[in-house]
Parts: C-alpha cells; sequence; structure tokens
C-alpha cells in the first residue's frame, strides 16, 4: 500500500512534467511559425503563421487545463465538446512535439550535412507534416479499429469447446475521451463476430471511478455463450478498483482478480485465470492458479504483458494482454520492436511464442490520448483449437 501511495503522490508531478514539455514544444512551433512568416509571398499564409498558430497554441493550453480537473467528475462531458474541442487541443500539443523532436533533428542534420536544401518551402512542409499526422492519427487512425487474432491451441482443450470463438477487449479507457457513442460502437462490433466468450483485459476505466458506471451496462449487455470475464489493469486501481470491480459484477461482468473458474461444455474445459494488477502490486500468479484441475489446460488474462516469463514457468498455456496500446506510435505491423512501447517492454504488440506457451497483446480497443499513428486500435478474435484434435470447422461467417 505504501508503493501504491507513492506512485499516486508522483502521478502529479509526472503530468505537470510531460504537459510542461509539450507546452515548451507548442512554443518552439508558434516561434518558428512567426520566424517564417515574414519569408512567405501569401499575405494570407503570413497571417496564419503569425496570428493563427499562437492563437491555437493558446487554446491548446487552455483545453487541456480545462480538461484535466474535469477528468475525476461525476459528470460525463459530452462527445460533441471532446471532439470539438479538448481532442484538436491534445493533437495540437502532440503535433508540436513531434515538430520539435523529429523536425529539430531533421533541420539540424541538414543544417550540418546540406544548408542550401533548408528553404522556406522545406521549413513550411517540415512544420506542416505533424499537423497532417495527428490530424490523420486523430481521425481515421484511432477510430479504425482492426480485428486481429488467430488460433490458440489449448492442448487438451476436448472436442466440445474446440472452436470456441473468445473475442478480447483491452485498454477501453472509458471516459475522458471515451465516452458513451464509441463504447456503443464496440458493443456493435463485438455483437457481429457472434463470440462464445468475452475477455477484457484491463484498463476498463481511465481516470475516475464513476467511469466504471458508464462501461459496466454496455460490456454487461455483449452477448456470449460463456459470459463477459474481466482483470483489472493499472489505470482501474488507479481510480479505485474496488468500485470498477463492483460496476462490473453488478452489470454480469464476472471480475477474475488472482482468481480462476473452470469453463466447461459437456467433457471438455480449460481454466481461465485472471491476475490482478502489477503497477499496483496485487498481482499473484500462484493464487490465480490455485484450484486448477491437474492436466486441465490455462487460458490467463494479465493486464500487463511482462508477466508472461511467470506464466511460461507455470506452464500456462496462452495468456491474454493489453497495457502497452502498441505505443500508439509505430509501424508494430511491420515489426513488434517498431514502437514507442519498445521502451517500457518487449512484449509491445501481437503474438509471442515460447516453450509451448503463447502471448497474445493487444494494441488496445481504445485510448487515452486521441491519436494512433502505426498502431491501430483493435479487436482480437481467437479460435480455440486442441493440436490433438482435427482443425476445427471454418469459421461462420
Amino acid at each position: 500500500m505504501a508503493a501504491t501511495r507513492a506512485r499516486r503522490r508522483r502521478r502529479p508531478l509526472f503530468l505537470f512534467i510531460v504537459f510542461g514539455l509539450l507546452a515548451l514544444c507548442g512554443g518552439e512551433v508558434v516561434w518558428t511559425a512567426r520566424s517564417l512568416a515574414p519569408q512567405v509571398a501569401s499575405s494570407a499564409l503570413a497571417l496564419a503563421l503569425a496570428w493563427l498558430m499562437p492563437l491555437l497554441a493558446l487554446v491548446a493550453v487552455v483545453g487541456v487545463l480545462v480538461h484535466l480537473p474535469r477528468l475525476r467528475s461525476e459528470r460525463t462531458m459530452p462527445e460533441w465538446l471532446l471532439a470539438l474541442f479538448f481532442a484538436p487541443c491534445y493533437l495540437f500539443l502532440l503535433a508540436s512535439f513531434g515538430h520539435a523532436f523529429f523536425g529539430g533533428l531533421i533541420s539540424l542534420a541538414l543544417h550540418l550535412v546540406a544548408p542550401d536544401l533548408l528553404t522556406v518551402r522545406v521549413q513550411l512542409f517540415g512544420l506542416a507534416l505533424p499537423f497532417a499526422l495527428a490530424l490523420y492519427g486523430g481521425g481515421l487512425g484511432q477510430l479504425w479499429t482492426r480485428v486481429e487474432g488467430g488460433l490458440l491451441e489449448l492442448p487438451g482443450l476436448g472436442p466440445e469447446l474446440a472452436g470456441l470463438r473468445v473475442v478480447q477487449l483491452s485498454d477501453i479507457h472509458a471516459g475522458g475521451m471515451v465516452g458513451p457513442r464509441r463504447l456503443r460502437r464496440i458493443a456493435r462490433q463485438v455483437a457481429r463476430l457472434e463470440p462464445d466468450l468475452v475477455v477484457v483485459t484491463g484498463d476498463i476505466v481511465s481516470a475516475s471511478p464513476h467511469e466504471a458506471e458508464l462501461v459496466a451496462p454496455i460490456l454487461g449487455s455483449l452477448v456470449a455463450t460463456h459470459g463477459v470475464w474481466a482483470c483489472l489493469g493499472n489505470h482501474d486501481h488507479f481510480v479505485d478498483g474496488d468500485a470498477v470491480e463492483a460496476a462490473l459484477e453488478r452489470a454480469g461482468v464476472h471480475v477474475l482478480r488472482n482468481r480462476g473458474e473452470i469453463i466447461q461444455r459437456g467433457q471438455s474445459a480449460f481454466w481461465l485465470a485472471g491476475v490482478d494488477d502489477t503497477w499496483t502490486q496485487r498481482n499473484d500468479m500462484e493464487a490465480a492458479l490455485a484450484g486448477k484441475p491437474d492436466g486441465m489446460p490455462v487460458l490467463l488474462l494479465a493486464h500487463d504483458p511482462d508477466l508472461w516469463p511467470e506464466a511460461i514457468r507455470r506452464r500456462v498455456h496462452v495468456t491474454l494482454s493489453g497495457h502497452t496500446h502498441g505505443g500508439q506510435f509505430g509501424l508494430v505491423k511491420l515489426h513488434p520492436a517498431l514502437s514507442l512501447a519498445r521502451l517500457m517492454t518487449r512484449f509491445t504488440a501481437g503474438r509471442f511464442e515460447q516453450d509451448g506457451s503463447v502471448l497474445h497483446v493487444s494494441r488496445g480497443t481504445a485510448n487515452t490520448l486521441p491519436i494512433r499513428l502505426g498502431a491501430p486500435t483493435e479487436v482480437g478474435l481467437f479460435e480455440l483449437v486442441d493440436a490433438a484434435l482435427p482443425d476445427p470447422e471454418p469459421e461462420r461467417a
């Protein structure tokens, strides 16, 4: 508990540092824009560079300062307000960071190697590109949710459960930038996949316990033969893990906190287990596997993928995780290491295999920050198979 309190005390300082750096990046963009204004031929463009960019920077800073304190409010902001005002504020700051960091490196390289190439047009292009990418990432980049998955082998699963369709949601972060409309769209996508089992691998809420009351009824309404199950993540405990669990259980979502249950059909069965959060040191793998009948295959829900090495040692067959968001920036479809998440873990996104154990790390079904570039949101769709049995019937349409 002392470690948890220490983390909570550090979070305001961390946020202050992050947004302080973003404010400096916004200032650098404003300075660049105003310095370019006298050098352009178009008077309209000069006016925009000189006055519109500072106005956008001011609106962005004010928007963030207004939005952050309201994240813990009991009232949910209208989605149109988030879309038309607060999301652009964050996009401006993120684009400013991209320009300050990457633009600075490129400008320095050109200045040292080929200063003649550093023309006004090149500088204008460098100023515009991060904002164009932020606009894409804040629109199609984050809203186009891919369906990812494949076959997952559970040795000894049995014929009655072979072909079971498992849908994974992760890192929903309800509240903040993810309101009721986005949550209902996710629910409709899940329904189209006709799941037999739905699992949610943590970070169900974003910044306030009341967000659990927003998302729990929607998750509880999902139709699956073997129910909807969840483990909790760090954000759930940052706000109030017990309150999040209570809201989910009231809505009919089964929460696995260091425990497991048997999923059975006929004579076929597997152990569905959930491990609690690592950031707040509540994880207990031994308790999650306690009571498992000998020889029964295991499907483990663990928000933090760094628990996988322990799962391998305990002979867990399949682990489903989240937490990383795929870095939200990267090229994870080319290689998992091409992601900002590589700074926090080697299990960034996608499928990993070792010693007969499989890990799938979801890129997350939604976001904390409203932008995705090269690491789109996902809904997982998996089909359980028994390696000792013939291939299952083709997937339902």
